[in-house]
């Protein structure tokens, strides 16, 4: 059902056999987690904003609107972990915000061709 609603995801064309994955809005998963003793789920707040860990560890979000993990996340150490967590939280946070202008400008730029029409 999110074909028709996502014609593109960060600027690239879905094709029809593509289909977007929805993810719970990071509030559910935290509000979820919080007060359970899950021990594969964790609830970090970094920068004041809470950050959800599962055992593989944080997602990071890649130039191009992919994600990723660290494939030896449970191999660092706790102190390695926090400041790998800080640096992909800011990261993050870039990266982020500049797909979602990305997609802003692209959608701007579609209905500004369709009004021109």
């Amino acid at each position: 059902f999110f074909r028709s609603s996502l014609p593109s995801v960060f600027g690239k064309k879905m094709t029809s056999t593509e289909s977007v994955l929805a993810l719970p809005a990071p509030q559910d998963v935290a509000e979820d987690n919080s007060g359970t003793s899950d021990p594969q789920r964790t609830v970090l707040t970094v920068d004041g904003e809470p950050v959800v860990l599962d055992a593989l560890g944080p997602v990071i979000i890649n130039t191009d609107g992919t994600l990723s993990r660290i494939a030896n996340w449970h191999e660092l150490s706790e102190i390695e972990q926090e400041r790998s967590l800080r640096l992909i939280a800011a990261r993050n946070r870039t990266r982020r915000a500049a797909l979602e202008g990305a997609q802003r400008d692209a959608t701007s730029a579609a209905s500004n061709n369709e009004i021109q029409r």
